[in-house]
């Protein structure tokens, strides 16, 4: 199988993909469906085209099961088309593409509904663009059983969307989604990113990675919970799952954001670049809290603030044991009421109260020489500080009234 990476020029990953299908020859030896049971395989290099202005049976609007990619490859273009499925799955033990243009309307029927892209040693890709839309799933699973498995979906475009009750970006696989320029992912409960179920027999595999970005203005992450790392803590595994959130993106997690949830697995939340990469613009975080799981030395939890806006603002307390990063030349303020333990490092920029104790008073603060630590007026604090870099207690800005603020040190 051929390495997939997660590409960082989404506008010119696209435009390859979308021109070097369309200039495909298309293969007439897939048969269409001929009934609500009928089973779709498109492989043996197959490389077609459905495009409803150019006319298509009408057995493509019902059938119960598509697979593009099974044993050898296939490819699949679907356009502009509203059709219905139980089940599907893109590269098994191959590679499967799959791109939905157009506004295509993709609907799953059945109450096991699920979608697998790259499973049994497979590699499997899905486009939705152009205002297309996948509903009706009860499980997307991306990078799905085995050590190779690799799986990639991007949701790309204004209204462009996908929905799924549960969402598994890299499941004893490597799995990618990439939401952005205004693309929704919408999970009814959770989404889980780097996750490994302890199962028995071919299937037991812990080691997996899993990496989700969400890019751009209207960009958005719907789901109850999110999970970064991990199946349980009961459990321990090599799994990593990365969360990243940029450029006026959107991530709404109605019960909590969950960084590191196995013994052994690492979790990151990035806002902004993602870590060790330029930073970014922030997206925005909607969540009651964010907790940082890190058990013992064999886990790692982390949030970093890659970010240039000056603007950022975290209401969502951060709890648990890791550690936080400031790490952009932007300006990060906390209002939440923060009480993590575990290292807190500001490297660049400023981290600035946005509260009273707003700033936990469980972390270490090491700030380096380019970084600002910013009580803002309001007093906090802390359990040790190390300053090579500047702090403020009250206002700096001209014209502001001095407020009298406390530093503690525990």
């Amino acid at each position: 199988m051929s390495d997939m990476k997660l590409t960082k020029h989404t506008l010119s990953t696209l435009a390859i993909a979308i021109s070097t299908i369309l200039s495909t020859p298309v293969s007439l030896a897939v048969p269409p469906p001929t009934d609500a049971n009928s089973t779709v395989i498109i492989n043996n290099g197959e490389e077609a085209k459905i495009i409803a202005s150019e006319g298509y049976d009408s057995g493509w609007n019902n059938f119960t099961s598509l697979t593009v990619g099974k044993d050898s490859n296939g490819s699949l273009l679907i356009d502009n088309l509203s059709f219905i499925t139980a089940h599907a799955t893109v590269g098994n033990n191959s590679e499967g593409s799959l791109t939905l243009s157009n506004h295509t309307n993709w609907q799953f029927n059945a109450p096991t509904s699920n979608l697998y892209l790259g499973t049994n040693e497979g590699s499997g890709t899905v486009y939705v663009l152009e205002g297309s839309k996948i509903s009706g799933l009860q499980e997307l699973r991306i990078g799905e059983y085995y050590g190779d498995a690799k799986g990639l979906m991007v949701i790309d475009g204004e209204n462009s969307s996908v929905s799924s009750n549960v969402t598994l970006v890299g499941d004893q696989g490597t799995g990618y989604l990439r939401i952005t320029n205004g693309g929704t992912l919408t999970t009814s409960a959770q989404i889980a990113i780097g996750y490994a179920y302890p199962g028995s027999g071919a299937s037991k595999n812990r080691n997996s990675y899993g990496e989700v970005l969400v890019d751009g203005k209207n960009s958005t992450l719907n789901a109850e919970y999110v999970y970064l790392g991990g199946f349980s803590p009961d459990f321990a595994f090599n799994t990593t799952g990365i969360l990243t959130v940029n450029n006026g993106a959107i991530i709404n997690a109605n019960s909590f954001i969950w960084v590191t949830l196995a013994p052994g697995a690492t979790g990151v939340l990035n806002i902004g670049g993602a870590q060790g990469e330029a930073e970014q613009p922030a997206g925005s975080i909607n969540t009651p809290f964010i907790h940082l799981g890190a058990a013992d030395a064999s886990s790692s939890s982390i949030v970093n603030f890659n970010h240039s806006s000056t603007d950022f603002i975290l209401a969502s307390p951060i709890q648990g044991n890791g550690q936080v990063n400031q790490v952009g030349s932007g300006t990060t303020t906390l209002s939440g009421s923060n009480n993590y333990a575990g290292d807190t490092y500001i490297t660049k920029g400023s981290l600035r109260a946005g509260k009273e104790n707003t700033f936990s008073p469980n972390s270490d603060y090491i700030v380096d020489s380019e970084g600002h630590l910013d009580l803002n007026g309001y007093s906090q604090a802390l359990k040790t500080l190390t300053l090579a870099g500047t702090t403020t207690l009250s206002s700096y800005e001209q014209g502001h009234e001095f407020t009298p603020t406390t530093l503690t040190i525990n």
